[in-house]
């Protein structure tokens, strides 16, 4: 038998008219491979690649939104007390300097209460990764 490229040995397979030979093991190799190579794989994304994907993606978003969002309160929080004291000083209220007298317990409380909740979101995001195994 003539040797034949890959081009015809691959046309006389589609058609179905390869002659077998039993001794050339090239040829079983061929149809073998050829044989193979028809079937799809059977590796595809995992069923809720989607959802990992959206899930991901949201988190990375929130955090980065939720950040700038805590700053802004705790300066909103510093600037409602100064606007406070200031208006009270100007005033002539006695709060005023009550308020001051206060100042790093306020300032404490503020803080904590923005820490916390902050501490609060990132750990709700976290296990919402690790239970969406991302």
């Amino acid at each position: 038998m003539k040797k034949l490229t890959d081009d015809e040995i691959q046309q006389l397979l589609d058609a179905g008219k390869m002659p077998l030979d039993d001794n050339d093991t090239e040829q079983k190799i061929y149809q073998s491979l050829y044989g193979a190579l028809k079937k799809e794989p059977a590796y595809g994304l995992p069923y809720g690649f989607a959802t990992k994907v959206t899930t991901r993606v949201r988190i990375l978003n929130d955090s980065k939104h939720t950040y700038r969002f805590y700053l802004w309160a705790f300066g909103a929080g510093l600037l409602f007390a100064a606007l406070v004291y200031l208006g009270g000083a100007i005033f002539r209220q006695p709060y005023a300097f009550t308020l001051f007298r206060y100042k790093w317990a306020i300032l404490f409380s503020l803080v904590t209460i923005v820490g916390i909740k902050y501490a609060d979101h990132r750990m709700h995001l976290q296990m919402l990764a690790k239970r969406k195994r991302i």
